[in-house]
């Protein structure tokens, strides 16, 4: 309750889906919440504003926020050199901390239909963006 919303009310409903998409158990918790929503007694953290966006920053958006295809707000864009290898494996990075490390939540996440999901690993695969999920696990 103490943070300052920055946002604007679809991202907060973006972050209300994603608390219920990756959520541990049926109630919300702090520890539920992104990093940066986080709270201590006696502290108040607000967005960071002094960091450059990035291209991973606007792509992540789009995927999560603006729900924008994977196919076509990332794949066609990669398959197209618009942006790196790099920059795909932060977005899938930035996917996998928000999940646990649960490819099938990324997916979802990304807007990936459940049949697509084997292609969208596939892909990962062949282009070496796939991560390994055990260490975002907690």
């Amino acid at each position: 309750m103490r943070y300052d919303w920055p946002g604007n009310v679809r991202q907060l409903v973006s972050v209300i889906e994603r608390l219920a998409i990756t959520g541990r158990d049926r109630v919300a918790t702090a520890e539920d919440l992104p990093a940066e929503m986080r709270t201590q007694p006696n502290l108040s953290f607000r967005p960071k504003r002094d960091r450059r966006r990035t291209v991973a920053d606007d792509l992540y958006k789009r995927l999560t926020e603006e729900h924008e295809s994977f196919w076509s707000g990332a794949y066609a864009p990669y398959m197209n050199r618009e942006f790196t290898r790099g920059t795909l494996r932060e977005v899938v990075r930035r996917g996998l901390e928000a999940s646990r490390g649960n490819y099938r939540i990324v997916a979802r996440l990304f807007g990936i239909e459940p049949r697509g999901y084997k292609r969208f690993l596939s892909f990962l695969r062949k282009q070496e963006c796939q991560l390994p999920f055990k260490e975002f696990r907690q």
